[in-house]
């Protein structure tokens, strides 16, 4: 059976940053609340019509300070091309290192 388009869309945000996505569901699985697995970033996934994300963002920055973890969103509209990544600018070259670091990948 084909990967749902919010599959899909976890499995390209954990490729680039040089990951796999969580298995199960964020809240089910014992290795974080995450949607990918990673030691230092929280990345929450959201595929919706219609987002905002300024009002999501606080709440995964707040589920990513529980796993002393950097929180990013990822966002995709079936509208858009492109996945989108809202991140805190004090964050940016924090999260730059960690891609340099693992050579990422996105496709």
């Amino acid at each position: 059976m084909p990967d749902k388009s919010w599959k899909k869309q976890e499995r390209r945000i954990a490729k680039l940053f040089g990951t796999r996505r969580t298995p199960l569901s964020g809240y089910l699985s014992l290795h974080t609340k995450s949607d990918i697995i990673h030691d230092k970033l929280f990345v929450e996934c959201k595929r919706r019509k219609r987002i905002a994300i300024l009002d999501i963002f606080p709440e995964v920055a707040k589920k990513a300070r529980k796993e002393n973890k950097i929180p990013v969103l990822a966002v995709k509209s079936a509208k858009l091309k492109d996945d989108y990544l809202l991140i805190r600018a004090r964050d940016l070259i924090k999260i730059a290192k960690l891609v340099k670091t693992n050579d990422a990948k996105y496709d």
